[in-house]
């Protein structure tokens, strides 16, 4: 790792470490706002102003790890170019052949996604598809189920930095991966990656023959059963004449988050949703629940949804909260619900500095364009200032 300025070298350490800006303030034993603003540009101005007048007769100022023992510094170096992760390769095989590395890669993979966002680390999860596509001819079934996941969760990743060619050539592989390997359990997850890929980008018709190929399948537990049916009822909301099954499914889900003890306790839940609390599934779930709802026209439900979904997942996945706002809040701008509106865009422009999403940034663009016609209300032209502002520094960054 190397980095010519003081930002880029925390976004490096914050990439490299899976840190969240308030561990990489706890290790330098700063404030996470302090750290924000050097991210942002606000802060570190001196070390910044010393680069500057050093390149004036041609030095550069460069950022290295700190060097140790040889053993271990070949060892750093070769997790940082191949795996951005810390796991210790088995002597006997590399790590793209050890299904518990490729296990902890997924894990590591998807909470830097919910933390950080898909922009931080789509070009590290490009890196692990190219290395674990030999794994379809493997025999190891294990490799092969756990190669899958980590191609989902290169999916999301991908989806989330607008990648998304290379979004569906990794759902493509995770499926055929999941496939071989015969696990049941990998093969929902990855139909439920690409029907999300495709509805994202509206490309309905293919989200639902994915669905319907998911929820065929059998001897899965709960949690990836509900997910596809969601998934299934969401797709179905972009049909004509179909929006009756969509809801009837969309229900079915909704009773099963009612239930205080939902899907916790299952042993495959925490491995299928990247090992995140079961708190954040439900939160997520209710989202996807919230877009479902908005799309087949019912708003005042959808507003629920989202509200639930946002508080659940704004400390733990501030990526997948920011997303989930952007919708709230065009929701809300569509049934002319301004004071909401404006309330949601605010709290928006608190949560989207701290990921590095596309995804985000493009919804931003959105809601901004959305919003232009109201601009001159009092409380919706403050908010659009605010938005604005964090726009424009996401562009600049």
């Amino acid at each position: 790792m190397e980095a010519r300025s003081l930002p880029e070298a925390f976004r490096l350490i914050m990439e490299r470490r899976a840190y969240s800006q308030n561990r990489l303030a706890r290790e330098l034993k700063k404030g996470q706002g302090w750290v924000s603003d050097v991210i942002n540009g606000k802060a570190g101005l001196e070390f910044a102003k010393m680069i500057k007048i050093l390149s004036r007769i041609g030095l550069e100022v460069v950022i290295r790890p700190k060097r140790e023992e040889s053993d271990q510094v070949k060892r750093r170096e070769f997790v940082a170019a191949a795996a951005s992760v810390m796991f210790v390769p088995s002597p006997k095989v590399g790590p793209y052949q050890d299904p518990s590395n490729v296990w902890d890669l997924a894990q590591r993979t998807a909470r830097a996604r919910y933390e950080f966002g898909g922009g931080a680390i789509a070009l590290t999860a490009i890196r692990h598809i190219r290395r674990i596509e030999p794994a379809v001819t493997s025999q190891d079934r294990k490799l092969q189920e756990a190669a899958s996941d980590l191609a989902v969760q290169t999916v999301w990743a991908l989806n989330d930095a607008c990648r998304v060619e290379a979004a569906e050539s990794a759902g493509r592989l995770a499926l055929k991966l999941a496939k071989a390997s015969g696990s049941p359990r990998a093969q929902a997850r990855a139909y439920e990656a690409l029907i999300s890929l495709n509805l994202d980008h509206g490309v309905a018709d293919r989200a639902l023959m994915y669905a319907n190929k998911g929820v065929r399948l059998r001897e899965i537990p709960e949690l990836p059963q509900a997910w596809m049916r969601l998934k299934k009822g969401w797709a179905l909301a972009h049909v004509s004449g179909q929006e009756n099954r969509a809801r009837g499914e969309i229900e079915t889900i909704q009773e099963l988050l009612q239930d205080t003890h939902g899907f916790s306790g299952q042993s495959s839940s925490e491995n299928y949703s990247g090992g995140r609390p079961h708190a954040a599934v439900v939160a997520d779930m209710t989202g996807n629940i919230g877009l479902s709802l908005n799309d087949l026209g019912v708003y005042g439900e959808a507003q629920s949804a989202f509200n639930k979904c946002v508080s659940g997942l704004e400390q733990s996945s501030p990526a997948l909260a920011a997303f989930f706002l952007a919708h709230q809040i065009m929701a809300a701008l569509t049934a002319s619900q301004l004071p909401l509106a404006a309330d949601r865009m605010l709290k928006l422009a608190r949560i989207a500095p701290l990921v590095n999403s596309p995804r985000v940034e493009k919804s931003l663009g959105k809601v901004l364009a959305q919003s232009a016609k109201w601009s001159t209300v009092p409380t919706i032209r403050d908010a659009r200032d605010q938005l604005e502002t964090v726009a424009h520094t996401a562009t600049s960054t």
